[in-house]
């Protein structure tokens, strides 16, 4: 990203993991069958993993860099759609971590990202919106309003304190929609 200091963004990056793992290891324990897929987006998305074990999606999670780039939502939440099976009577969810940023790349058109939110919705798929913005305290309050139309059910997590409330409302919130019934 242009004028973003880059020990920034990989600090923040840190930050995303850390999240990323603690939320794959609260859902792990669950005593249900699970798998995670890891999709990292940037200007593109690509799949990094796809429906893994617990320990396998820690290990990927464990072994991302940070590639710099815009914020292809879009791109990133299709390819996520894409590793879920639209077969199955399993809960399927999406986590879009994100930093914020609502700068897309040029060959992404105007209203793509809620496109692709609504057409994984419609699809059965539950979207949780978490933002982990790169200068806490600071949230890009312009993309508040993106991400609660996005996410299922309006709710945006915010990430900004980077405590142990913040990480507990995430996983507070991925609970209640896992042990609720379809």
């Amino acid at each position: 990203d242009v004028g973003v200091n880059w020990n920034s963004c990989c600090s923040n990056f840190a930050n995303v993991k850390e999240l990323a793992t603690s939320i794959v290891r609260l859902l792990g324990n669950l005593p249900v069958d699970k798998y995670f897929s890891v999709v990292q987006f940037a200007s593109d998305a690509r799949l990094v993993s796809g429906l893994s074990s617990t320990g396998q999606t820690l290990s990927t999670i464990s072994q991302l860099s940070y590639t710099g780039g815009l914020d292809n939502h879009a791109s990133g939440i299709q390819k996520c759609q894409q590793t879920l099976s639209p077969s199955t009577s399993e809960k399927r969810i999406i986590m879009l971590v994100t930093d914020g940023e609502t700068g897309t790349p040029d060959y992404v058109p105007a209203g793509a990202i809620e496109s692709a939110a609504t057409s994984a919705k419609n699809e059965g798929t539950f979207i949780f919106t978490v933002l982990v913005p790169p200068d806490a305290p600071d949230t890009n309050e312009g993309a508040i309003p993106i991400f609660s139309r996005i996410s299922s059910n309006g709710e945006v997590f915010d990430f900004t304190d980077r405590d142990m409330s913040s990480v507990l409302q995430v996983q507070e919130g991925l609970l209640n929609h896992v042990s609720c019934p379809q």
